[in-house]
């Protein structure tokens, strides 16, 4: 099946097939990229992966596991590239992180969930429920 305006990036994926070098791949990935209307929900992996690529591809001995793995390590010393919006579980946000948060289906949340989540915003936080009153969700313990 073809997509109208992705002719190169279809032309990239195909030559894949006889030549799937790591600088290859990156390559493609790039053009992936750049198609129009198109979402990314993991830019940090996608732009890691795509380091790591043209890392292996650039040195001799390097695999691509092994320049990525040097890649997520650093990142968990030097901290992760800020974007002007994050979408994500409160479990994997680091307390005052962001400067505004949003809590949404708080009514659903555990009450470890719920304490997580409203702990995040350093100046604002925006709670969204069903309901004017939160009564956290405590999960039901297996009779003894």
């Amino acid at each position: 099946m073809k997509r109208p305006g992705a002719e190169w990036q279809l032309e990239l994926l195909t030559g894949l097939l006889t030549d799937a070098s790591p600088g290859r791949v990156a390559e493609a990935l790039e053009a992936i990229h750049q198609l129009p209307d198109g979402w990314m929900y993991r830019r940090e992996a996608w732009r890691d992966t795509i380091k790591a690529l043209k890392v292996a591809a650039a040195s001799d001995g390097v695999t691509v596991r092994q320049a990525l793995s040097r890649i997520r390590n650093r990142a968990r010393f030097t901290g992760r590239s800020q974007e002007s919006r994050i979408i994500s579980r409160p479990l994997l946000i680091k307390g005052l992180e962001y400067d505004h948060a949003l809590v949404l289906n708080a009514d659903r949340l555990s009450p470890t969930e719920l304490y997580v989540a409203l702990s995040r915003g350093r100046k604002s936080l925006t709670v969204v429920s069903e309901s004017r009153h939160l009564t956290p969700k405590v999960p039901k313990r297996p009779a003894a």
